[in-house]
């Protein structure tokens, strides 16, 4: 037999293989179509050929900057006195997600984006000490940027991430003040594994 290349083929291979034609297999479509579905499923979250590397591309709108700065409020009673009440806000800081999503490992901070500002010291370092390659060593130009790197991991930090994949929201705990609407996210997709980097545009 051809390998199935549709739901259907695959469907009846599946009846096949259980012994339809020979013996009664009473299952309906939807149930088949249940197990199916769910076999692919479990296929794609725990076989390591079921992840695909891809990326994904996301315009912050100012909508979302509208919704991330605004809170929402849940207020609760105490449990033997009614009459005391508390009020508490939450941060609508989420962007929605896909829902292949499964997870989000990273986000690459604002730092790492190229910049073109002349006070900038890594502006200053390729202009002073980069402008020749063949007679300068690299090795100077390396070490200065891993200690730039881990000054502004110590000093400034990353931006704290949760994921929520029943809600498929993607929470970003950063100031949203500072953001502008020609920022774009950009995911690394594998398949349901996802890397998320910041570009300034």
């Amino acid at each position: 037999m051809a390998i199935p290349t549709t739901k259907s083929t695959f469907k009846s291979y599946c009846l096949r293989a259980l012994g339809f034609g020979v013996i009664d297999i009473n299952v309906s479509d939807d149930q088949a179509d249940d197990r199916i579905d769910e076999a692919l499923q479990y296929f794609a979250q725990y076989h390591y050929d079921g992840i695909e590397k891809m990326y994904l591309k996301y315009k912050v709108t100012q909508t979302d900057i509208d919704r991330a700065r605004a809170n929402a409020t849940t207020t609760s009673a105490d449990t033997v006195d009614s009459s005391i009440t508390a009020s508490f806000e939450e941060g609508n800081n989420f962007i929605p997600m896909p829902s292949a999503v499964v997870s989000i490992s990273n986000i690459f901070n604002f730092s790492n984006a190229q910049t073109n500002s002349m006070f900038d010291i890594r502006y200053q370092l390729r202009l002073n000490d980069l402008y020749d390659f063949s007679s300068t060593s690299i090795i100077h130009y390396q070490m200065t940027m891993q200690q730039l790197d881990l000054l502004s991991h110590v000093l400034v930090g990353e931006v704290p991430i949760r994921y929520n994949q029943h809600q498929n929201r993607l929470y970003l705990d950063m100031d949203w003040e500072q953001m502008t609407t020609d920022e774009y996210l950009i995911l690394m997709r594998l398949k349901q594994i996802v890397c998320l980097i910041f570009v300034i545009i």
